[in-house]
């Protein structure tokens, strides 16, 4: 059937896993934005692992949102909830099920990130990455201001794809046009 569409190998193959990627329920952008938000969790969450263990005075002080905890503690739950986010979309079966958890997490850190930004004084970029700038020799505002483009990156698309997997669900199925109760 390829041949008489005048398809080759490589182009037979492309189709082949499109419709796989297809038949599961995603498409090939959806799982590309699912496995770059892994990326960058497994990579903070090094990030945060490494910066824990290393003797900064600041580490030991009250975190700024959680004075019950420590900052090197908040660094370690953080690189938990990042691990177990991963480890979750590995084991999870659906796409749906994944960008449920990468919502999740985001909005998490979201919800820490605004916290520290009403406690902090605005001068004082989060130190949601570790000691990462330091190591680079990185202005301590740049890593404050990637840090907050991963977080709307990881908020923004996972709630997108979301939203758009639930607008495709009622066209498909012919539903009456949707209305904010709808979700």
């Amino acid at each position: 059937m390829n041949e008489e569409r005048g398809l080759t190998g490589s182009t037979t193959h492309k189709l082949h896993m499109a419709e796989k990627i297809e038949s599961r329920g995603c498409s090939a952008i959806e799982s590309i934005f699912v496995w770059s938000a892994c990326s960058v969790f497994m990579l903070t969450a090094f990030a945060k692992l490494v910066s824990a263990f290393q003797h900064q005075g600041y580490l030991d002080l009250p975190d700024v949102l959680f004075g019950f905890l420590s900052t090197r503690q908040v660094f370690l739950l953080g690189t938990l909830v990042e691990l177990s986010a991963v480890f979750a979309i590995i084991w999870s079966s659906t796409t749906a099920a994944r960008l449920a958890i990468l919502a999740w997490v985001g909005t998490v850190f979201l919800v820490y990130r605004t916290g520290v930004a009403w406690v902090q004084t605005p001068r004082m970029p989060c130190p949601c990455l570790g000691n990462v700038g330091t190591w680079l020799h990185l202005n301590p505002q740049v890593v404050g201001l990637t840090a907050k483009i991963l977080l709307a990156y990881l908020v923004f698309f996972s709630y997108g794809f979301l939203l758009f997997r639930k607008i495709r669900t009622w066209v498909s199925n012919g539903a009456a046009k949707p209305t904010v109760l709808d979700f």
